[in-house]
């Protein structure tokens, strides 16, 4: 599993996330980042099966303006979501009891993804998700006077890392700030 943690800023979100990968009774370190930047705006970020991460960040959104009234959620929805569930939907021998969730970070703020295909923002303005998500977030709870995201982040992957042992380093952090999405003004 994994740990992967998000949190919002005024101006950016801090993402970052452990190495581990394992399932069951072995683990390993794969050194690489477990979020990509997959256009328009849209970082996306995966704990779970291998094969649902890979087809999740495999997936580029619909070039599709953003209607006027139209919240992020439901932009997200039509622009990202729909052509995700596809993408799972053709996975040979799809399991129904697979779990995998993500985060999506889009125009500085963090939304959780279910495996049931549920989007919501996070309403703390951090996140975590993966097998260390409750000691991520038990360490983003005690850290958030902390101005620093960056050393709230590393805090709550390495309180993860320390206390799970499905959690392993080293991590990886960036600064994603607000760049061009796919629709530049609201049609």
């Amino acid at each position: 599993m994994t740990v992967i943690v998000a949190i919002e800023s005024t101006d950016h979100v801090v993402i970052g996330c452990d190495s581990a990968i394992s399932s069951g009774d072995w683990k390993d370190s794969s050194d690489r980042a477990k979020y990509r930047d997959v256009g328009c705006g849209l970082v996306v970020a995966t704990s779970g099966a291998m094969r649902f991460a890979n087809a999740l960040q495999a997936v580029v959104p619909a070039k599709a303006k953003r209607k006027r009234d139209e919240g992020d959620v439901a932009y997200l929805t039509r622009a990202y979501l729909s052509r995700a569930r596809k993408a799972i939907a053709s996975l040979d021998k799809v399991d129904d009891e697979a779990s995998w969730s993500a985060l999506i970070v889009y125009e500085n703020r963090v939304y959780d993804i279910t495996s049931d295909f549920g989007l919501q923002r996070a309403g703390s303005g951090y996140a975590a998700i993966g097998s260390g998500y409750a000691y991520a977030y038990g360490s983003l709870a005690t850290t958030v006077d902390d101005p620093s995201p960056m050393a709230r982040v590393h805090a709550a992957l390495n309180a993860a890392i320390k206390h799970s042992p499905t959690c392993a380093g080293p991590v990886h952090t960036t600064r994603i700030d607000r760049h061009n999405t796919c629709e530049d003004a609201k049609a």
